[in-house]
């Protein structure tokens, strides 16, 4: 077993001086019948920043070959600027395309949360 030993009294999620500004932005996804919703949730809440992924209550549009569903995404930039994150953010979606995923389209600005 390896032990490792860290050199901090501060928590590991702190970054001196950075900000922690909480912001969430809504993308309406257009996902096949037949995907793995919960894979694709799980796999946009691994990106780097993102907190939460969660359904918005009724946004759901069932086609005949696939659905169109609205998901609230919170995120912390840490920092990297704001333009720069969602760039990432979508770049990684584009990514989920194995899994079902066939569009994607951002619903509004995102919004600042909380500090």
């Amino acid at each position: 077993m390896m032990r490792i030993t860290i050199k901090s009294n501060k928590p590991l999620n702190e970054v001196r001086g950075a900000k922690r500004d909480i912001y969430e932005v809504l993308y309406r996804m257009k996902i096949a019948q037949d995907a793995n919703f919960e894979q694709i949730k799980t796999d946009i809440r691994a990106i780097k920043g993102v907190s939460i992924v969660s359904t918005v209550p009724k946004s759901k549009e069932d086609y005949a070959t696939y659905e169109k569903i609205v998901y609230r995404i919170k995120f912390v930039p840490y920092q990297t600027p704001l333009k720069d994150f969602l760039f990432n953010l979508e770049s990684s979606f584009r990514q989920l395309s194995k899994y079902g995923m066939m569009g994607f389209a951002r619903v509004g600005a995102p919004s600042k949360k909380e500090s």
